[in-house]
């Protein structure tokens, strides 16, 4: 009897755990979604931008290799490209799946080209 309480319980945890995590996931979908609008806006000077290009491709070689998955800080503000940039690493941290994989490495790449382009 126990046993099978421990296991219902369990169960109702493991629950609560899986849509807190989609909610989060939403989240900062939603909150990359809001930052692109202030990304265009943002003017970089060549060395910003440099910068920022070595920062994401270094985010696109942990992404992709296995290792050095950061935790992402929530108490530094950040502008939005970093902001966009570290949510990747969290959403990945989040959900190991190769979907979440693709999404990052396709967010870091659109903001490369966006940088690029400026």
């Amino acid at each position: 009897m126990q046993k099978a309480k421990n296991q219902m319980q369990y169960n109702k945890n493991s629950k609560q755990n899986i849509s807190k995590k989609q909610n989060q996931k939403e989240r900062l979908q939603h909150n990359n979604r809001y930052k692109w609008k202030e990304i265009q806006k943002i003017k970089l000077n060549n060395n910003q931008k440099q910068f920022k290009i070595k920062k994401i491709l270094s985010k696109l070689r942990q992404i992709i290799g296995i290792h050095g998955i950061k935790i992402y800080n929530r108490q530094v503000k950040l502008n939005p490209i970093d902001q966009v940039i570290s949510n990747c690493s969290y959403y990945y941290k989040i959900n190991k799946t190769n979907i979440h994989q693709i999404k990052n490495i396709q967010i870091l790449i659109a903001l490369l080209i966006n940088l690029i382009k400026q």
